[in-house]
């Protein structure tokens, strides 16, 4: 227990440092796009203002209530956000130790304090640093109710779900590809009572929610149960009908939503219809199609921190830019070397974490190990179904850093130990995200949306 609170401290005290540090140097850069939006919402919230429901809720109280505390300062609330997020490694290092032993989990802790899309997204005002964190806990702790008597975690692992729901809708999906899994197994009678106290536990907040969504909902205007983006995402994903496009070529499917009248409510019911009859008029090859569009996409080594790193070089002035001391856009040079470094490591941990967490699988599958594949299945298919950024890949990266801390701990013991099939899954998997990866690295060191 001892050198598990010391492992855990170091841990903590190296993912602190290194998170607080990059949000130091680029302390100046303004906010932008969402974080802007998540900013405005989190001070009607503060001041007790009603909101649209546009979004899920729960980020927007969490960043008014650091306000409440810390003040309106968009620097001091990176830097809380930044603080929180570095507890990722203390799931991260839970999960690496319950799969395999303590080595697989430090290595992996170790991992997750340095992995620059974590450190990256760590100050941003987005909701992805501190759902990452929550997702890797609640994984850990349904996990635990699943395999023991203790109605109170089931209850609390109910919670954590319904905090990652109202956080992001998408963990709605996620749940439910869990609970299926979790469901699907046999005799396992006390799966069958915990996993009811954790439906039932996710499902009350969010059924509140729902209520209080509703509440104002006028006839004709779709029904929302955490947020109204929905039919957006998949707009943006599937576009407008043909005959939309034809009449306003040049507009992307964003502004084609945003072009529907009404508020966000009525826009959600106004692009219901239209989104399905986009769906038909790409007829049976729609889900090849999208299968073949929005995987690479998913998968691709890049992110928006490399389009905020490379942007200066042609457009010095934009927003997106990083800026340090000063205001001033970091050095083309620096900048371009610690884009290509992100790439890289993003392309290692994807191919080398996959091959991994195929060998994890072959020796060591348990309940953990299918509640990370089932959550990140549950993160991919609707990406795939609407659209994908490498910003929605992050809440799954835990997992792929697992599989490279396995394979970390001792490569050559790994592959003596994987039996004729499963050295076959191995190098199929990894082959896989390897194409996968190659297939867009061309476009990775870019400053393109990403």
């Amino acid at each position: 227990m001892l050198r598990t609170i010391r492992i855990l401290i170091a841990l903590l005290a190296l993912s602190i440092c290194v998170r607080l540090f990059t949000a130091y140097l680029v302390g100046e850069t303004p906010l932008v796009g969402d974080e802007w939006d998540y900013y405005r919402r989190a001070k009607r919230a503060l001041a007790l203002k009603p909101g649209d429901g546009f979004r899920a809720p729960l980020f927007e109280w969490v960043l008014a209530g650091l306000m409440g505390v810390f003040g309106r300062s968009s620097d001091t609330l990176r830097i809380a956000i930044a603080g929180l997020s570095s507890l990722v490694v203390v799931p991260v290092f839970l999960a690496g130790r319950a799969l395999v032993n303590v080595r697989t989990g430090m290595i992996a802790g170790a991992l997750a304090s340095v992995y620059p899309p974590l450190v990256a997204y760590s100050h941003y005002l987005w909701t992805e640093a501190l759902y990452t964190a929550g997702a890797a806990a609640t994984l850990v702790l349904t996990t635990y109710v699943l395999t023991r008597r203790d109605v109170w975690a089931s209850v609390w692992a109910g919670v954590c779900w319904a905090a990652l729901m109202l956080t992001r809708e998408v963990a709605l999906a996620a749940f439910a590809t869990v609970l299926i899994w979790a469901a699907w197994q046999r005799g396992r009678p006390r799966w069958r009572r915990n996993l009811a106290i954790v439906a039932f536990a996710a499902a009350i907040p969010v059924g509140l929610w729902s209520v209080v969504l509703n509440a104002e909902r006028k006839e004709g205007e779709a029904i929302a149960l955490i947020a109204r983006t929905s039919y957006l995402n998949l707009y943006i994903g599937n576009g407008p009908v043909a005959a939309a496009k034809a009449s306003k070529p040049k507009l992307s499917a964003r502004r084609h939503y945003e072009s529907l009248p009404g508020p966000a409510a009525r826009r959600e019911a106004l692009a219901r219809p239209l989104v399905l009859q986009s769906i038909r008029e790409a007829g049976p090859n729609w889900l090849p199609r999208k299968i073949a569009q929005m995987v690479p996409k998913f998968f691709r080594p890049g992110g928006f921190p490399v389009r905020r790193l490379l942007i200066a070089e042609d457009k010095p002035r934009s927003p997106w830019a990083y800026r340090g001391q000063k205001r001033r856009p970091l050095q083309p040079e620096l900048a371009r070397w610690l884009a290509s470094v992100y790439v890289a490591a993003v392309a290692a941990v994807l191919v080398v974490g996959t091959a991994g967490w195929s060998a994890i699988g072959a020796l060591h599958a348990g309940p953990l190990y299918w509640a990370f594949t089932t959550f990140a299945l549950g993160h991919l298919w609707p990406t795939v179904v609407a659209f994908a950024t490498t910003r929605f890949r992050l809440p799954i990266m835990p997992m792929f850093l697992l599989g490279a801390a396995y394979l970390a701990t001792s490569p050559r013991t790994v592959w003596s130990q994987l039996s004729n099939r499963g050295r076959a899954a191995f190098l199929a998997s990894g082959a896989l995200m390897a194409w996968l990866v190659l297939s867009q690295y061309d476009r990775a060191l870019t400053a393109a949306w990403q």
